[in-house]
């Protein structure tokens, strides 16, 4: 909340990581609403990211904010469109662990959504996140190693295959 902090991060050379939320805690998501989500949270990172880097900030680290001023919904358009913030230069962090927008929709408790969050932090990272936080470890590095195990697999089809991304 305080932008002070952009200082404080330049003065000593450590990373700022830019959430985008709506709203104050804990009503938050009950009262956001988007035209377009993923433009609106774009828009919201990309004017930041500007004042930061004047600040004197260069290590930046882009969250969407999975779950902070959104309803499932706008969550998942969220998810479906992390391509577009990956694209922005910093590293993409995600936060999709046991988030409301799984077990609500599916009548669950947070604990029992292991397997959807699974499932979102692949999506995740083949949108081009590189930071996953979770709950979750071991499972975690599970969707990883999978994840990566299927780029190498991928990088050596490309080659033989000769195709180009795309």
């Amino acid at each position: 909340y305080d932008e002070r902090i952009w200082d404080v991060c330049a003065r000593y050379n450590v990373p700022y990581v830019l959430m985008h939320f709506r709203g104050n805690p804990p009503i938050m998501d009950l009262s956001a609403s988007y035209e377009d989500v993923v433009l609106e949270v774009y828009e919201f990172l990309t004017e930041r990211i500007g004042k930061i880097l004047k600040a004197g900030v260069r290590d930046i680290i882009i969250d969407p904010g999975f779950g902070f001023g959104k309803q499932p919904p706008y969550n998942y358009e969220l998810l479906a469109g992390l391509k577009v913030f990956a694209e922005l230069g910093f590293p993409l962090l995600v936060g999709l662990s046991r988030k409301s927008m799984f077990w609500r929709p599916m009548g669950l408790t947070p604990r029992d959504v292991l397997p959807a969050t699974c499932a979102a932090n692949l999506i995740a990272l083949m949108q081009g996140a590189v930071i996953l936080r979770v709950h979750d470890v071991d499972a975690c590095k599970q969707v990883i190693n999978v994840y990566s195990m299927w780029r190498e697999g991928l990088s050596k089809l490309k080659a033989r295959w000769n195709i180009e991304d795309g």
